[in-house]
């Protein structure tokens, strides 16, 4: 399941309008990472367990399952989007001006490759699910990079001009909340485009499930009698 901070967009960095009584300071450090965990393989589980298992995967992977339940694999992996956001503080007639410090977002990804249990390594079919699932998570790993520096760039655009990273001032007595809204702010405009990348997610993977993909599978390995234990 792709994570994500909902945030109606019309919201998104209102918070950050100054007063105008903050002074002028840099714009935060952005970073945005990707994190690819090891692929985790199993081949413990048989069709009728991977049958089981298709309505809790994730959407990107349910298109067509039905011909992910024939060729008897899948792959499980959600894209977490995780934010690390730091701040500092500037007194000002007493109150407070808070000013991004560093924005951090890291896209991460931790893949499951399930092949059914029927189908034994190093068999045909066994070769064939485990590169066909393979295709699917070089699609995710090509849409985080994609976005990935979309977020980047949208995020330098949105700290371009001076003063873009300051708000307030506000009572110190309200500046816990205060830098809570500004977290919120900056999470709701990179989720537009993790929306973005759920909907490309989701038709690119469809396309690698294409049926013929399928069929060519099956005449690959039609007679190879040792693909099932």
């Amino acid at each position: 399941m792709m994570k994500v901070v909902s945030l109606p967009e019309m919201e998104v960095f209102a918070v950050l309008a100054s007063s105008g009584l903050c002074p002028t300071l840099p714009g935060p450090d952005i970073i945005v990472s990707l994190q690819h965990d090891d692929v985790e393989i199993r081949n413990d589980l048989t069709r009728a367990q991977l049958q089981e298992m298709h309505d809790d995967i994730d959407l990107a992977y349910r298109v067509n399952d039905h011909a992910h339940d024939e060729i008897g694999g899948m792959l499980r992996g959600d894209i977490a989007i995780k934010y690390k956001i730091n701040f500092d503080q500037v007194p000002v007639n007493g109150g407070v001006c808070v000013r991004y410090n560093a924005v951090h977002v890291v896209l991460a990804i931790d893949p499951v490759i399930f092949v059914a249990r029927e189908y034994a390594p190093p068999a045909c079919m066994y070769r064939e699910i485990y590169g066909h699932e393979e295709m699917h998570l070089a699609v995710d790993k090509s849409v985080m990079e994609k976005y990935a520096q979309r977020m980047l760039d949208g995020l330098a655009m949105a700290f371009s001009l001076p003063g873009d990273g300051v708000a307030g001032p506000v009572s110190v007595h309200t500046v816990h909340a205060f830098k809570e809204d500004m977290g919120r702010a900056v999470m709701g405009m990179a989720n537009i485009l993790v929306q973005d990348m759920a909907r490309e997610r989701a038709e690119r993977q469809a396309a690698v499930d294409a049926p013929e993909n399928y069929v060519q599978v099956m005449r690959r390995c039609y007679f190879d009698v040792s693909s099932r234990r």
